[in-house]
């Protein structure tokens, strides 16, 4: 009769991603085989790529043995904001004996957003929304008015400069 072998675990079951400029970093999970051998890695759109999605580093024999994977911050960047199931595919050797462990992955962007508001004569005249640091905002149509000619859009708080 065939020794069974428990199912292996992946630790945390559940993470947060956060996009935002300097929070941004790799992920580590903890894989405890339990003499199981790691398959792949996968999410619901495909098969992620050993050493460039994410790397797997074996550690000394403990309960069966024990891993860790790390998702490269470039493949959780690269996902859209809400939630992932991250699929981790394991085997004893027995094709019947497959198991699979999901991982929770929330990718959030937690930078703050701007609204800018051009004026023409102190009333609103173009609003331009969820403009984050780093982001260029199109300058809108002019206003037109007979007989006068448009200057330009001040383009620092306080109107010291225009373009």
């Amino acid at each position: 009769m065939p020794l069974s072998l428990c199912d292996s675990i992946i630790e945390p079951a559940s993470v947060t991603y956060d996009k935002r400029a300097g929070l941004a970093t790799d992920i580590p999970i903890t894989v405890r085989l339990y003499g199981n051998a790691l398959l792949s890695v996968e999410d619901k759109n495909a098969v992620l790529t050993a050493g460039t999605d994410y790397t797997f580093s074996t550690m000394p024999a403990i309960e069966g043995g024990e891993g860790l994977v790390t998702l490269t911050s470039d493949y959780v960047a690269s996902l859209s904001i809400g939630i992932h199931s991250i699929r981790f595919n394991f085997s004893d050797g027995r094709e019947e004996a497959s198991k699979t462990a999901a991982l929770r992955l929330e990718v959030v962007d937690s930078t703050p957003k701007y609204t800018v508001v051009f004026f023409n004569r102190y009333t609103e005249y173009h609003r331009v929304t969820d403009v984050r640091d780093g982001d260029t905002v199109a300058l809108p149509t002019p206003p037109e008015k007979n007989g006068s000619v448009f200057g330009g859009w001040f383009t620092e708080q306080g109107g010291e400069d225009w373009k």
